[in-house]
């Protein structure tokens, strides 16, 4: 997903669009959205693994996100990000793994 843009996991979660509209967005700070929460390393990522996870926050690095497992909740869905790639230079973007869940 390239810089200041964000998926929707509803919609069309394979095809990130601009702006930070969505429920997952990736922009100057990392990942973002209204309520995520990151995976304790070697923690399987389940869905009841993130709804059971209360260490809410907006935002989240994304040179720290690499590798780790990130729950975020949507109104209706909640998304297992895992960042693969972080890259930084003349076109910045992140490569992920996503599972969508229904609540």
């Amino acid at each position: 997903m390239t810089i200041y843009y964000s998926v929707n996991f509803t919609d069309d979660p394979t095809h990130p669009r601009e702006g930070n509209d969505e429920d997952v967005s990736y922009g100057a700070i990392g990942l973002e959205a209204d309520k995520m929460a990151v995976l304790e390393p070697g923690q399987t990522g389940t869905y009841q693994a993130c709804v059971d996870n209360t260490r809410y926050m907006g935002s989240y690095a994304g040179d720290q996100a690499k590798g780790r497992l990130v729950c975020v909740l949507a109104e209706n869905t909640i998304g297992l990000v895992k960042v693969t790639k972080v890259s930084e230079g003349a076109s910045d973007y992140i490569t992920m793994d996503l599972t969508v869940w229904q609540r």
